[in-house]
């Protein structure tokens, strides 16, 4: 959800058992890669896959663009994707709240 406008600022919460969560602790940053609705099937598949043991992107027919300057993906098919650096967060029950700086916002113009 986005929670500021200046400086532009989005946050997610991540169950602390989640592979994402270990990520996020570890690199401090992520791409929110918005994907068409006509997507919401591989999206709805690669959430019940777990990160720790399955490879989501190999099961999908998702397809990486690039990275962003912090070497996080940018997946071909997004109309649109935040570049997100953590800046703050909160950890609340088994939830963390991850509150990040938007660095660069990727619109695809197809």
């Amino acid at each position: 959800m986005r929670i500021a406008r200046s400086p532009f600022r989005y946050a997610v919460t991540v169950r602390g058992e989640n592979h994402t969560h270990s990520m996020l602790e570890e690199h401090s940053s992520f791409t929110l890669n918005f994907l068409p609705f006509s997507w919401m099937e591989t999206v709805d598949m690669t959430g019940r896959l777990d990160g720790n043991t399955d490879d989501k992107l190999s099961q999908s027919d998702l397809e990486i663009e690039g990275k962003d300057k912090y070497g996080n993906i940018l997946l071909s098919t997004s109309d649109f994707i935040y570049e997100c650096k953590v800046c703050d967060t909160y950890r609340n029950g088994d939830h963390t709240l991850f509150i990040t700086d938007v660095s660069n916002i990727c619109v695809n113009k197809v």
